[in-house]
């Protein structure tokens, strides 16, 4: 059996799972960090439509607890007591693909210009979210209004698709059946960039 008839075997385990929605919900956190969940969860309401609402529900709030998380990091964790770089910055600048000290001042100056209008815009497109999520604790956004924005953002994306799935689902489950080979070797693909990234990084 190779990689893509293993990932592909996974993948139809996860969806017929009874631990589904805590796959849902913690693939749903965990992308407000790194992992590129939107792909896994595009194709689990294609193949289970019935559940699309709640799925978009639990995705949600898994979306949530996850930005919270990147929040808090950014808060936290960004700068020294003198208001230089933190190790940990250091460590975003140097390895992480995307993210150098010229995109950092970039951001900031979209704060300064979108406000909170940015992590919607972040939360609701393929903009990666963890650049909103971690910066807006660095910049010390308003938490209450970062929450409402997480949750418009991303409920508004998880329920558009599941809408999409619902209304449309026998059509576009046969389209997911057929393309099942070519999703498993996408989720293959990214299995191995994380894996070479922990490689990098450690």
């Amino acid at each position: 059996m190779n990689i893509f008839q293993y990932t592909r075997n996974w993948f139809v385990r996860c969806i017929n799972s009874p631990f589904i929605f805590s796959i849902i919900f913690l693939g749903a956190a965990i992308e407000s960090t790194l992992f590129p969940f939107t792909l896994l969860y595009f194709f689990i309401v294609a193949l289970k439509p019935v559940f699309a609402y709640r799925f978009a529900l639990i995705s949600t709030i898994g979306a949530l607890f996850g930005a919270l998380a990147c929040y808090h990091v950014g808060y936290s964790a960004w700068f020294e007591q003198n208001e230089t770089y933190s190790s940990f910055a250091r460590f975003f600048f140097d390895h992480v693909p995307g993210f150098t000290y010229e995109s950092f001042h970039k951001i900031q100056e979209m704060y300064k210009n979108w406000g909170v209008f940015f992590i919607f815009i972040a939360a609701f497109t393929p903009i990666p979210f963890e650049l909103a999520t971690i910066t807006s604790g660095i910049f010390e956004i308003n938490i209450v209004l970062f929450i409402v924005t997480t949750i418009a953002g991303r409920g508004a994306r998880f329920f558009l698709i599941a809408f999409l799935f619902y209304r449309f689902g026998s059509e576009i489950k046969t389209l997911a059946q057929k393309y099942l080979r070519f999703i498993s070797i996408g989720l293959a693909s990214t299995a191995g960039l994380v894996f070479l990234l922990i490689k990098l990084f450690n």
